[in-house]
């Protein structure tokens, strides 16, 4: 697989949400969009829990007519802090916030278009509503039909309740777990963070 089927962003982690890679025949990608109940459900509120803010906001138009509070010193909390405040300014956006209660809840795309929804680089920041994404194309590899890889965010992301929606994915869909590693130019080993 290459970049057009698992795209990369510019630098750093750069995927933002599930991608299931099905090896078919065809070759196009389907993106299904949170809504603002999942939202809440998997970032807002995780957040908030974590740091022990309240009011905790009961929506997400609540959530954009609250202000955080200063952000923490610690570098865990500071993390989940500073994805709560981008998700803030994100969703001020109006086309951003439309996403989360317009129809269709899935959309098809050209894997050419497919970066914009699954990498976190610069932009229009749709990657903040969209679920997981569906990706069919040909392996080069002369593996099975219906053969799939999926693709999720690092244990560093900073989204609130990453690694049990990870953990959640590897139980329900994996037969094989993989950890890549982005290596260092230097060369090192994998660490504390790593594991």
């Amino acid at each position: 697989l290459s970049d057009r089927q698992i795209p990369t962003g510019s630098g750093g982690f750069c995927t933002a949400s599930k991608s299931e890679i099905r090896n078919g025949s065809r070759s196009h990608a389907k993106i299904c969009f949170k809504d603002e109940a999942d939202l809440m459900a998997q970032a807002i509120l995780p957040g908030y829990q974590m740091l022990s803010i309240s009011p905790r906001p009961g929506s997400v138009s609540a959530f954009l007519n609250s202000a955080l509070p200063p952000a923490p010193t610690g570098y865990d909390e500071k993390k989940i802090w500073t994805y709560l405040d981008e998700l803030h300014n994100d969703l001020k956006d109006e086309n951003l916030r439309r996403r989360l209660v317009d129809q269709p809840r899935e959309i098809e795309v050209d894997l050419a278009d497919l970066r914009r929804y699954v990498t976190k680089d610069k932009g229009d920041r749709i990657f903040q509503v969209v679920d997981h994404v569906e990706i069919e194309t040909q392996f080069d590899s002369g593996l099975p039909e219906g053969m799939k890889v999926f693709d999720l965010p690092g244990l560093e992301d900073p989204m609130p309740g990453i690694l049990e929606n990870m953990m959640k994915s590897v139980k329900e869909d994996a037969d094989i777990v993989f950890f890549l590693r982005m290596p260092s130019p230097n060369g090192d080993q994998w660490t504390k963070s790593d594991i």
